[in-house]
């Protein structure tokens, strides 16, 4: 079969088959270069898996519940199809651990309320307590560090 004979759909999985990034659950994960907006506390940072690092960055914003959410670097309408891929794919595993890093990190979105004509974001801990400004500095200071890098083994989580 000739590249004019197969359906655009056979020729995007094989571009697909090509230009995905496919990585096992690795033993070594490291988040760094965190960027966030304080605001929505949403961002993005850079990925590195065993060594390999991921230039195109990992965002995150957060659900209702406050709890983060994983987007994952994409491919817009690869070879005019109407839809989006993701650049890697990860296991499961992996984005455990991810998400269990950004929930103990970053603080949840508390309350809001309007004052002065402005919304006001409150921010929790994990339980749920309202935490006050210093705290809440600390934390920003700590995530915009520029120095700042999480890396763990997860073999500590899961045998890899």
């Amino acid at each position: 079969m000739t590249k004019t004979e197969k359906t655009r759909n056979e020729m995007l999985q094989e571009w697909l088959n090509e230009n995905v990034q496919t990585f096992s659950t690795p033993k070594k994960m490291k988040l760094s270069n965190f960027q966030v907006d304080w605001k929505t506390l949403s961002g993005s940072f850079n990925l590195t898996l065993d060594g390999v690092f991921i230039k195109e960055r990992m965002k995150f914003s957060p659900e209702a519940s406050g709890k983060p959410t994983l987007y994952y670097p994409m491919f817009h309408s690869p070879l005019g199809v109407p839809c989006s891929y993701s650049l890697i794919q990860i296991t499961w595993e992996t984005e455990y651990c991810i998400l269990k890093q950004l929930k103990m990190l970053l603080p949840r979105t508390g309350y809001s309320h309007i004052e002065d004509n402005e919304i006001k974001t409150h921010y929790c801990d994990l339980n749920l307590n309202i935490l006050d400004e210093l705290t809440v500095n600390e934390i920003k200071e700590k995530v915009m560090d520029p120095n700042l890098t999480l890396e763990f083994d997860m073999s500590y989580d899961f045998k890899v």
